[in-house]
């Protein structure tokens, strides 16, 4: 798909996380391999859509993500649109 942009986490020369940017401002997917949780990966990965969301010129960026995602998001300029659903991750330049 035109516009969107995976960035690829490894470790090793092994692949243990990626995060998808699309087009349209839409963080479609950030997954680690379990053993990569709780060590600084997902959140290096996310600094890196945060780049590149800016050097594309986006003001903001949005997601989808379950509850358990907020205990991930925590000092994230982000805004809570219920206790069970991340509507955006507020990026602003």
């Amino acid at each position: 798909m035109a516009g969107r942009r995976t960035l690829v986490a490894e470790e090793g020369g092994e692949v243990v996380g990626f995060a998808e940017l699309e087009g349209d401002r839409h963080l479609g997917m950030l997954y680690l391999r379990k053993d990569a949780v709780g060590r600084g990966v997902g959140q290096r990965l996310y600094l890196a859509v945060e780049r590149e969301a800016r050097d594309r010129g986006l003001g903001r960026i949005f997601t989808e993500a379950s509850i358990t995602a907020r205990r991930s998001s925590s000092g994230r300029a982000s805004a809570w649109c219920s206790s069970k659903r991340l509507q955006y991750g507020a990026l602003r330049w």
